[in-house]
């Protein structure tokens, strides 16, 4: 069994903060973590912080913390009464990269007493940041052995991603990666290949994603789309065809077959439904390391963002709009890539849709006919079902969404990534722009880090 931590930027961020205050002495936090379970790992999510405050240590040295403990008990209890994990994480201002003799002690008398507080969960964490930020760790099971994290990300503005796996890491072919070698370098090659990215939507900008994302040598794919290719679809699906069409196929089994013949080993899983209809995608998606939307429906992009949330997955959303004048001209071409991490902002807050446009959209998925009913009784705004769209325009923006995933697990842009939460190009009078968004959503930042809860993603659909 491997074990995961994530901890989203938000809480990263202040955890930093928190614990190298300037002072040069160690300093404390404390978490709580709800967890998700898969065939072979464990994932723990962080999902609230607090901080114990300096004056509450008893000792605060360079190498050396004592802290009263008391302070954490109404954690316990909520720890105990949801079924939630303790994450206890701390400095090491010297960069000492390992737990000391110090370390265990302190980690073996804070957990004795957990575990008796928490009897029905089995597993706790204990890390430590150092002072450029990157973070190990080790859980704590009930029988007070320690076992090693496999992997740490963090899912801020840039993307870290720790692997500590004691397991021979996969090989890359040198020759089949070279050119992507060349250019990132082989740790974040590495990273790559250790990495697990859902796709949703295979179609016109979904496809070109994955393709590029295989081609980079992703580890694994968690491909879904619930349609079969269609003669309408030839001109924008990569590696579909005309016998494909014919013989119904569906969009993710054909994908699937050009992945394998690439030879990258790429691992690839397909679901051939409708993301609220298939709750085992919902939880393979879980155990992701960041997940591309490329749908056009606003209850696919909601549905996401959920998923973001609880599970601290990034978030990437690929939009393209091409307006024609139904004169065989085009009025405009717009896209836009967001980048969604959780705990931030949302596409709901930054107007990508509206509440009023998200209720219709449900109305359309559930019951098409009773939507039309309330669509012409004025009970609903319109939803737009479908939209004109070619290869080329495709294209580019889904390399720009593929791009800025690179940007932030590899950090090479010029200006800083928290400056482009959202890019956007007009192709039909050239005009690019980057925008930051730094303000937080209220509805989903009460989700960050909170896993499974039933209901599932807490929608009454899903129960």
């Amino acid at each position: 069994m491997k074990y995961v931590l994530k901890i989203a930027g938000i809480h990263f961020d202040a955890l930093q903060e928190h614990l190298y205050p300037g002072d040069g002495l160690e300093a404390v936090s404390v978490a709580l973590c709800s967890r998700f379970c898969s065939d072979e790992s464990t994932y723990f999510f962080v999902y609230k912080v607090q901080h114990i405050p300096y004056e509450e240590c008893t000792v605060r040295e360079n190498a050396f913390l004592d802290w009263r403990t008391q302070i954490i008990q109404p954690l316990l209890i909520e720890a105990e009464k949801k079924n939630l994990s303790v994450l206890k994480i701390h400095s090491h201002p010297n960069g000492y990269s390992a737990f000391s003799e110090t370390d265990n002690n302190s980690d073996l008398d804070l957990f004795r007493s957990v575990l008796g507080w928490t009897q029905e969960v089995n597993y706790h964490l204990s890390c430590i940041m150092l002072p450029e930020g990157k973070v190990f760790g080790r859980i704590i099971n009930e029988k007070l052995k320690f076992l090693s994290l496999s992997k740490i990300s963090i899912i801020g503005d840039d993307i870290g991603v720790f692997n500590y796996s004691k397991k021979e890491k996969s090989k890359i072919d040198k020759e089949l990666n070279e050119r992507n070698l060349q250019t990132f370098g082989y740790g974040t090659a590495s990273i790559l290949a250790h990495m697990k990215i859902a796709v949703v939507g295979c179609s016109g900008t979904g496809s070109i994603v994955i393709e590029q994302l295989a081609r980079l040598g992703a580890g694994e794919l968690v491909i879904i789309d619930p349609d079969k290719v269609e003669k309408k679809n030839l001109n924008r699906i990569l590696n579909t065809t005309l016998s494909d069409a014919e013989n119904k196929k569906y969009k993710v089994d054909v994908l699937k077959s050009a992945i394998t013949s690439f030879g990258f080993n790429t691992k690839v899983t397909v679901y051939n439904k409708n993301l609220y209809d298939s709750k085992t995608a919902i939880k393979d998606i879980a155990s992701s390391d960041a997940i591309f939307g490329c749908v056009d429906t606003v209850d696919g992009r909601h549905l996401i963002n959920l998923m973001s949330s609880f599970y601290l997955l990034p978030y990437f959303d690929v939009g393209v709009r091409l307006d024609a004048d139904g004169k065989g001209g085009i009025n405009a071409i717009n896209g836009s890539v967001h980048y969604i991490q959780p705990g931030r902002s949302s596409l709901l807050s930054r107007g990508v849709y509206t509440p009023e446009q998200l209720t219709s959209a449900g109305n359309f998925r559930k019951d098409p006919e009773r939507y039309k009913s309330l669509l012409k009784e004025k009970y609903l705004k319109g939803v737009e079902v479908d939209s004109p769209a070619v290869i080329s325009i495709n294209m580019f923006y889904s390399s720009m969404a593929v791009n800025d995933f690179l940007a932030r697990i590899h950090p090479f842009r010029i200006q800083a990534n928290k400056d482009c939460a959202v890019q956007r190009f007009v192709l039909s009078d050239p005009y690019f722009k980057n925008e930051s968004a730094d303000d937080i959503d209220p509805y989903f930042s009460k989700f960050v880090g909170r896993g499974d809860v039933y209901p599932l993603l807490g929608l009454p659909e899903l129960s």
